[in-house]
C-alpha cells in the first residue's frame, strides 16, 4: 500500500477504509478449536503479505531514530503492528520516499529505482520480526513472559530485535536550504511553505 505520511499517520480516507473493509470475521474475531483469538500473526489473512510504500516531505534523517519526526518505524508502528500484523498479515519493511514534495529529475529516478527493486524482491523478503501472541511469547494476560528479552527498540516489546532493514532510500536531490512547513489551503490539499535559512 502507498500512502503520503499525514500528520504522523495515514490519510483519513485510508483510515476509513480500514475501518469498512477489516471487519469483525474477516480480519479479527476468529478463535482456534482451544478457544484463542487468531489474532497477531494468525487469523483469515495470514499468509498474506504487506509492504507500506510512504511518501513524506521531510527529509530521510529527520525521520531516523534521532530525526525530530522519530523514526519511521515508531510512526507506522499503529499501522504495521496494530493493524496488518493483528489481522494476521506478514509485513515486509517499509519504503521511505522522503523529499517528496521537491524531488528533481535524478532524485525521481533513484526512488522509482528502488521501488522497482523492492517490488522485484518481494516474494523473498523477510517480514518484519514481529511475535506471534499463541506461541509462547505472551502469558495469560498478554504480557511478555520474562525469559524473553526485550528489544532495544523504542518501539513496544512485540518487536523482536532485528537486523537493519532497508526502509529509508538514499535518493539525491533534497532540497538543500530549505524546511518544510505543512499548511491547510483548499480543502484536503495541502500546502508547502518554503522558508530560506539565513546563513
Amino acid at each position: 500500500m502507498q500512502f503520503p505520511l499525514w500528520w504522523y499517520g495515514m490519510p483519513a480516507i485510508l483510515k476509513g477504509w480500514f475501518d469498512r473493509v477489516f471487519v469483525r470475521g474477516f480480519a479479527f474475531g476468529l478463535h482456534d478449536e482451544q478457544g484463542r483469538q487468531l489474532r497477531y500473526g494468525e487469523g483469515a489473512l495470514a499468509g498474506k503479505r504487506a509492504m507500506v510504500v510512504v511518501s513524506a516531505g521531510a527529509r530521510e534523517a529527520s525521520l531516523g531514530p534521532r530525526g525530530i519526526n522519530g523514526s519511521l518505524d515508531e510512526l507506522l508502528f499503529p499501522l504495521q503492528h496494530g493493524t496488518l500484523w493483528y489481522a494476521g498479515i506478514d509485513v515486509l519493511p517499509p519504503l521511505l520516499v522522503h523529499g517528496a514534495d521537491c524531488v528533481d529529475a535524478a532524485a525521481y529516478t533513484a526512488h522509482a529505482d528502488a521501488l522497482r527493486r523492492r517490488l522485484k524482491d518481494l516474494p523473498d523478503t523477510d517480514p518484519l520480526p514481529f511475535r506471534h501472541q499463541n506461541r509462547g511469547d505472551y502469558d495469560e494476560n498478554l504480557v511478555l513472559r520474562p525469559g524473553h528479552r526485550r528489544s532495544r527498540s523504542p518501539l513496544p516489546h512485540g518487536n523482536r530485535p532485528s537486523r537493519s532493514r532497508p526502509h529509508l532510500t538514499s535518493a539525491p536531490g533534497e532540497c538543500a536550504g530549505t524546511s518544510v512547513a505543512r499548511g491547510r489551503t483548499h480543502g484536503d490539499r495541502p500546502s508547502i511553505v518554503r522558508q530560506r535559512r539565513r546563513k
